[in-house]
């Protein structure tokens, strides 16, 4: 096994567990991934006049307040993995751990990786408050019936979920206040097929959208650092350019396969 760690001195550790949490905002750091399609990303590494490429399916992973955590593995067992630690109140450590085949090549690229994270991270995260997570606006309890908020949330549940989806699609949309709901509707007309659609969106926030026929059956909005779970009233406050991903899953019955 081989492994490596960076300290990062920031303003607000806080902003940056949240920020990584978002697994978009991830993936461009790691110079190593050349696909990626949502569930898979295929890495190449080189070293000297050797190479390993390898495509790897994005594992559940661990997410807490203090600790966020991505695996990558591939059909070998060939498992990378980056973990973003806060300490104290302003210092991120950020560990690349790796094992597997041609493990001296990948390890060669480990300080390249980690210095794009550190860069990302000091260039791309925002300055939010201090804040912790609240449930929903004004702390209203979700209105949902049958409601998959949390589910949401939790990126363990929402790899098993894009892993049993049939197709994926990705398209960057720009979004004016009190436009998404509409941009949302449109999508789930355009694949009414599909009895379940989960559309995710990453930009100045987060959002997470789960459809069942046609019905809304959960919500997931990261903004400025707060949680919301099932408030519809939050998406028509996020504008701005986001990347949105839409996945199919053709069968209601996915969800209880993989309920939590």
């Amino acid at each position: 096994m081989a492994s490596e760690s960076i300290t990062i001195a920031v303003k607000n550790n806080y902003a940056v567990i949240q920020w990584v949490k978002n697994l978009d905002n991830v993936l461009p750091l790691i110079p190593n991934i050349v696909e990626s399609n949502g569930t898979t990303v295929k890495m190449k590494f080189s070293r000297l006049m050797l190479n390993f490429e390898s495509e790897f399916l994005i594992e559940p992973s661990l997410i807490s307040d203090d600790v966020v955590e991505y695996n990558f593995r591939d059909n070998k067992g060939n498992n990378f993995r980056v973990t973003f630690v806060a300490e104290g109140k302003s210092t991120i450590r950020v560990v690349i751990t790796y094992f597997g085949e041609r493990e001296w090549v990948v390890e060669g690229e480990f300080d390249s990786i980690l210095e794009e994270i550190r860069a990302g991270i000091l260039r791309d995260v925002p300055d939010i408050p201090e804040i912790r997570p609240q449930l929903g606006n004004n702390n209203e309890t979700s209105t949902i019936p049958n409601d998959y908020s949390k589910n949401l949330s939790r990126l363990s549940y929402l790899s098993k979920l894009t892993v049993k989806s049939k197709f994926t699609k990705t398209q960057t949309v720009a979004i004016n206040v009190g436009g998404l709901v509409d941009y949302l509707q449109d999508i789930v007309k355009q694949y009414s097929e599909y009895p379940v659609i989960y559309i995710s969106g990453s930009g100045g926030a987060a959002f997470r959208i789960l459809f069942i026929d046609n019905e809304v059956k959960g919500i997931y909005v990261l903004k400025e650092g707060k949680e919301y779970f099932g408030n519809e009233d939050i998406l028509n406050t996020l504008s701005g350019a986001f990347k949105v991903q839409i996945y199919a899953i053709p069968s209601p019955k996915i969800l209880e396969e993989i309920k939590e």
